[in-house]
């Protein structure tokens, strides 16, 4: 298919931007002031469409002209800019002209039809109303005689404002025969003459009267279908019509398709090749009927191809719509305003070279402010508003929509099309607004544009994001300068408050958490983050987003202190972070569920909105409730990124995008990233607890000692649970990767069940086990961390030397220190002096610990009755000695 533009041939000024206004002036043209395309006869005639309503005229006038019997009083009545005075202008070249046109093939086939040889000739007398002055200016009976040279015959009832009588309007029309009286605005002209309107009517009725009884005259005299001038115009057109219509015969000079003609021989000088016109139909009704139920019927019918024949290269619903509907506003001139916005719209085409096969409703430029003037001056300048806002313009919403459809979409123009389409449907005189999807097919899709883009595109636009005077009534869509439901949830959108909006995403963040692990939800400090030994996630609040560096500072800090001590299990803490981008979607969203709630529990709103813009509300909220796959969606990619503590403080993670659908909660899938990446273990070699726990130097560590070392060290690997370090140590019992001794029974290359292994069961290198088991077969197994005994500052003797076997070399028996040690280093002397000794297996026995406490501004009794003797009572202590001294 080639563009319209390589086949056709605008006229010159089409293509030159010098467009008129169309308006057809018979007063210009008697004063020689016209342009030449109305002045020159020829000129004229070859951008002249004979419809079968001006030959009916012309055949009418030419028999009664040349003396024999047809309509001699002739009513052209269209709508406002329908062509009347077009046809008024044709007799009258057609007359005065008649040598220099005889020629032309239309004017040849009339004559040839009425049986004449040329076209007759004629005096020809002109009144058009919307030029002289009624008060000043001649009446129309006295421009009529001085324009067939017998003024005096009428002077003084020309200057007294009184209508001739019949006989002497027989007497100027039988003196002047054949007469040809062209009567244009006339309605427009004695709604003004207020003052001697009655004398209008009389010569109305007089002229009418004297017509029909002379030979060789006729009357053409235009009326509008519609009044001008509200109440007064249409009395005055009601007595015209009454007048003229009981001799007259109406003709209306366009009819129907007729128009496609018309508008092509006025703006195109050369139609192209016909077998050119034919590919690009074909092509296009080919499209119709693969698309079938999805364009309305009548564009896959025979019929529609014909008229796609007549009308190209415009698309028949372009100009349909044009002519039906804008047609129908009062202000609109008919078949002027449809040649001057096709005018434009050819124009505005041929200079940005478009490669369309066929001009559509989608081609009308609207950010074209000479195109967007001549709709807007017929609906209102609020719609210059509405259009920069949705339809044209940087900025307009169905262009930003454009923007986001991506490059192969973006290049159709697709969202801003169909927004041109809808605003080009909205309108008319009547009630009758608004397009279905199936006809938007039809003003925009073209061969080679993927239709499936349409429907995509219209949700698009439905959306919040879209034109905010848009609206959906009946599956109609339609512009108005009332503000669409889109608006509607911005300005409820702009009302939500910001608490209610954190409460709301707190809430949603919560029906999703999971109990996969331990979880913190937006903790404010390190205390707010439990130090046991669960597998614990603290999810962090948008104060602490990726992109925010009091982040890392508040991760460091919480791995390394918990409330106002040190935090001990580090490894099995970690921590879920928001992303700054998607952060700002899921607060978008939200914000938006919140104004739709607000809307669809307002019930005076409700008043306003149409069924369909409920339902829509209604559709909207279920989409971003907090229960929808969408919003589970958007939180869990909102949460997408992972710290845990690390050898060198803590690494970070991106988990990326969920995937779309996916009906997880965010422990769940925490989990399921740190199994995928080897995190999170299920199952564990014993090698590897080997290679992972034992130092080169350790041959025996208790179960308590081994599992609390993976909640504590970074750098070793998360367990799963309890029973996966049980199971390793029954694989590694049974394969003798190592032995265990549980009570004074050593376990070493046998089965093993789960129930054995306690806290206080000792895993053994098998070195020790294979030796323990050979010779006594019992181990004394060390003791848990948990039986750890009271903290004394003096360690007396520690073990039994004459119970025990000779120590083997590079080690001690027994060790007593004696050291003063500050109070807050207390914690301090367990973990680095205490703990040690325990895990050698070492019996420390009860420490002594002598407190001293005094204060000038004295101590409270009951801290010291409640708080300290009751803490010593708990922790089983033994007060040796006490002494209290009173303030």
């Amino acid at each position: 298919m080639k563009p319209w533009l390589q086949v056709v041939i605008p006229h010159k000024d089409i293509r030159e931007g010098r467009i008129g206004d169309f308006a057809a002036d018979l007063r210009s043209i008697l004063r020689n002031e016209a342009t030449v395309e109305y002045l020159d006869p020829e000129t004229f005639f070859r951008r002249t469409h004979f419809t079968r309503g001006l030959e009916n005229i012309i055949k009418d006038v030419f028999l009664t002209l040349s003396g024999r019997e047809a309509s001699k009083i002739i009513q052209i009545q269209t709508p406002f800019g329908g062509g009347k005075t077009h046809a008024l202008v044709s007799l009258y070249h057609l007359i005065k002209s008649g040598e220099r046109v005889s020629h032309m093939a239309e004017v040849k086939k009339v004559l040839k039809d009425i049986g004449l040889t040329k076209v007759p000739e004629a005096k020809v007398a002109v009144f058009v109303g919307t030029v002289p002055d009624p008060l000043k200016g001649k009446t129309p009976w006295g421009e009529i005689a001085e324009q067939l040279g017998v003024y005096e015959e009428v002077k003084e009832h020309d200057v007294k404002r009184i209508a001739p009588g019949r006989e002497i309007l027989e007497k100027i029309l039988n003196a002047n025969r054949p007469v040809l009286i062209l009567i244009d605005e006339l309605t427009v002209y004695t709604v003004g003459a207020k003052e001697f309107e009655d004398q209008i009517f009389v010569f109305c009725q007089e002229l009418t009267e004297a017509i029909k009884s002379s030979k060789q005259c006729v009357l053409l005299c235009t009326l509008p279908s519609s009044a001008p001038y509200g109440e007064r115009g249409e009395k005055v057109l009601n007595q015209l019509q009454r007048i003229f219509g009981r001799m007259q015969m109406i003709y209306t000079p366009v009819e129907g398709e007729e128009v496609y003609e018309i508008l092509r021989k006025r703006l195109f000088e050369d139609l192209g090749d016909e077998k050119e016109r034919e590919a690009v139909i074909g092509e296009y009704f080919d499209l119709y009927q693969k698309l079938g139920e999805e364009v309305p019927r009548e564009a896959r019918e025979v019929a529609y191809k014909e008229k796609m024949r007549k009308s190209y290269p415009f698309h028949p619903e372009l100009i349909d719509v044009l002519f039906e509907r804008w047609g129908t506003i009062p202000t609109f001139q008919r078949t002027r305003g449809v040649l001057r916005i096709l005018a434009e719209v050819v124009s505005d085409l041929f200079s940005r070279e478009d490669p369309a096969p066929l001009i559509q409703p989608v081609n009308i430029n609207l950010a074209n402010p000479r195109i967007r003037r001549l709709f807007i001056e017929h609906v209102g300048e609020v719609f210059e508003s509405v259009i920069k806002s949705d339809i044209a313009g940087g900025d307009a919403k169905a262009v930003n929509i454009d923007r986001h459809m991506g490059s192969e979409y973006s290049k159709y123009r697709i969202a801003s099309g169909l927004a041109t389409c809808i605003f080009f449907y909205s309108f008319s005189g009547g009630e009758r607004k608004g397009v279905t999807a199936q006809r938007l097919r039809l003003a925009f899709l073209r061969p080679g544009v993927p239709p499936a883009i349409i429907g995509d595109a219209l949700r698009r636009l439905e959306d919040i994001d879209g034109p905010l005077y848009l609206h959906l009534e009946r599956n109609l869509y339609y512009f108005s300068s009332r503000v669409g439901l889109n608006r509607l949830i911005i300005e409820r959108e702009e009302a939500v408050r910001e608490e209610d909006l954190e409460k709301e995403i707190r809430e949603r963040v919560e029906k999703i958490v999971g109990g996969d692990f331990k979880v913190s939800l937006w903790p404010r400090t390190s205390a707010d983050i439990p130090d046991d030994k669960k597998l614990k996630l603290a999810i962090l609040s948008f104060d602490l987003m990726m992109q925010n560096p009091r982040t890392e500072e508040f991760i460091r800090e919480a791995l390394i202190k918990y409330s106002t001590g040190f935090r001990t299990y580090k490894n099995n803490l970690m921590f879920l972070i928001a992303d700054l981008n998607e952060y700002d979607v899921l607060r978008a969203e939200t914000k938006r569920f919140l104004a739709l709630k607000a809307i669809d529990e307002d019930r005076e709103m409700a008043k306003t909105l149409s069924e369909e813009d409920k339902e829509r509300v209604k559709q909207r909220l279920k989409e971003v409730d907090s229960s929808s796959t969408r919003m589970r969606y958007r939180i869990i990619s909102v949460y997408r990124y992972l710290a845990k503590a690390s050898r060198d403080g803590f690494e970070t993670r991106d988990m990326g995008t969920p995937t779309l659908g996916e009906k997880s909660t965010l422990t769940g899938r925490v989990k399921s990233f740190l199994m995928d990446q080897e995190l999170l273990l299920n199952k564990l070699a014993p090698k590897v607890l080997l290679e992972k726990v034992f130092s080169k130097d350790e041959d025996r560590k208790s179960f308590s000692e081994i599992w609390e070392a993976f909640m504590k060290y970074p750098g070793l690997p998360l367990l799963e649970d309890e029973n996966v370090l049980k199971n390793t140590i029954i694989q590694g019992v049974r394969d003798g990767v190592f032995g265990i001794a549980v009570g004074e029974t050593v376990h070493y290359l046998e089965n093993v069940p789960i129930s054995v292994i306690t806290d206080d069961t000792v895993v053994l290198r098998k070195e020790v086990a294979e030796r323990m088991k050979k010779e006594v077969g019992v181990v004394q197994p060390a003791p848990s961390v948990s039986a750890a005994p009271p903290v004394t500052v003096v360690t007396p003797p520690v073990g039994k030397p004459s119970e025990a076997k000779p120590p083997p070399p590079g080690i001690v028996r027994r060790i007593e220190i004696t050291a003063q040690v500050p109070w807050e280093k207390l914690s301090d002397l367990i973990k680095g002096v205490l703990a040690p000794l325990h895990r050698e297996g070492a019996q420390v026995a009860p420490l002594e610990v002598r407190i001293e406490a005094t204060s000038e501004k004295g101590i409270s009794r009951n801290t010291v009755n409640i708080t300290v003797k009751e803490t010593l009572n708990q922790i089983g202590a033994k007060v040796v000695e006490e002494k209290i001294e009173e303030a």
